[in-house]
């Protein structure tokens, strides 16, 4: 049983930081009811984004404003560690979770009363939604670009050989869509698997897909729908990851990764992620990084802006696409990033 567990324990790729925040903006109202009101006012935030980073050695959310070019203190909650920031699709909104602690379980990590909430991205309000539970592991994803999903996997309470898989699926107004919960017998059934994710790999136009084929490296290829004609984009030494599309539909940016426990622990400083962005028209890579991160990443507008790094050392890059130049490189104290502060099994910062 031990070895299971342990085996279990080690194949969690990487968690996110544990830190531990005062509000300086929250609602804890109807979060559906103040949205629709706003909905015509919300147009993505092109002006500035959001992200995690350590406030008072704990967690938080930080507001980047890009004419000024500074980050200032936005939401934290000195009993709350925020765990992932998730934007939706179009921008406009973003979930994110926190946990009030995250301890040990014997060899499994434990976070205890996880939280949910919705952020409005145009207004800053900050919506409490519901507390999810507690859990060795908890996964979120965006299934449609209007709905929401969160995952928490938790121990039985009558069965030590049962886990529970609770699925919840949350609406753009944060409306709960729905709830369910399958129990596995990780004797007989193995341990619940992550989520696969769903990846952003179709143009918006529909003229073209990215996909990848492994063998002994993977090959990226960018593929022409109407005529099925495939192009070789790159062959790496790690997984296709993440793909999203400039508004225009002239560039691509994907990212790969190679991120598991021993990599980590062996190779801390090493680049675990590429990133790239690829010319539609020019029909190759006009530039690209490896990073010693997870390499997540998001567009808004003509800039690119990903992670890099762990921990204490992580940081976010901002890159302007089109003139191919550095645009700024945002710093905390204590480590920050797009979806929350990396760390790893092993590894420490």
């Amino acid at each position: 049983m031990f070895k299971l567990r342990y085996l279990l324990f080690i194949s969690i790729v990487f968690y996110i930081s544990i830190f531990s925040g005062c509000n300086e903006k929250r609602n804890d109202g109807n979060a559906e009811s103040s949205l629709r009101k706003n909905e015509k006012k919300s147009s993505g935030s092109s002006g500035y984004f959001y992200f995690v980073g350590i406030i008072n050695e704990k967690p938080g959310l930080y507001k980047y404003n890009f004419s000024s070019k500074k980050s200032a203190k936005f939401w934290f909650n000195k009993y709350e560690n925020v765990l992932q920031l998730s934007y939706s699709p179009d921008k406009n909104f973003a979930f994110f979770i926190t946990a009030e602690n995250i301890s040990k379980l014997g060899v499994f990590s434990y976070l205890t009363n996880v939280r949910l909430y919705l952020l409005n991205a145009k207004s800053s309000e900050v919506f409490f939604l519901k507390n999810i539970g507690s859990g060795f592991q908890v996964f979120t994803s965006w299934e449609t670009k209007n709905a929401f999903k969160i995952i928490l996997n938790s121990p039985d309470k009558g069965n030590v050989t049962y886990v529970n898989q609770t699925t919840g699926y949350f609406n753009t107004y944060g409306k709960e869509l729905m709830e369910q919960t399958k129990t596995y017998d990780i004797t007989k059934d193995g341990y619940p698997n992550p989520p696969k994710t769903k990846g952003n790999n179709i143009s918006q136009n529909s003229k073209y897909r990215i996909f990848s084929v492994d063998s002994i490296s993977t090959s990226i290829f960018l593929q022409i729908i109407s005529s099925g004609k495939n192009i070789l984009i790159t062959s790496v030494n790690q997984d296709l990851k993440q793909t999203s599309w400039t508004d225009d539909g002239k560039f691509v940016v994907f990212s790969t990764a190679s991120i598991s426990t021993e990599n980590l622990a062996n190779n801390p400083g090493s680049g675990m992620s590429g990133i790239f962005i690829y010319s539609i028209r020019e029909n190759k890579i006009i530039h690209q990084w490896n990073v010693s991160g997870v390499g997540n990443f998001l567009l808004i507008n003509d800039f690119l802006i990903f992670d890099n790094g762990f921990g204490n050392t992580s940081s976010i890059e901002i890159f302007e696409i089109r003139s191919l130049k550095n645009f700024n490189t945002i710093k905390i104290k204590g480590g920050c990033g797009l979806q929350g502060v990396t760390q790893t099994p092993g590894y420490n910062a």
